[in-house]
């Protein structure tokens, strides 16, 4: 479900919707965590943090 939500978020990004990209991905870093897939979720938390440096 995390990797859904990550694919959907780059949809968004691609789609020019930020505010659903930043969406999607708080919601499957919640579930990489929750997973204890650390890697995936400090890489979407990477990703999180360059978008709101952006203005995301």
């Amino acid at each position: 479900m995390a990797q859904a939500y990550l694919g959907r978020g780059g949809l968004y990004a691609i789609l020019g919707q930020p505010e659903k990209v930043k969406i999607d991905l708080q919601q499957a870093a919640i579930l990489f965590l929750q997973q204890n897939n650390m890697a995936a979720y400090e890489q979407v938390m990477q990703i999180l943090q360059i978008l709101q440096k952006l203005g995301g």
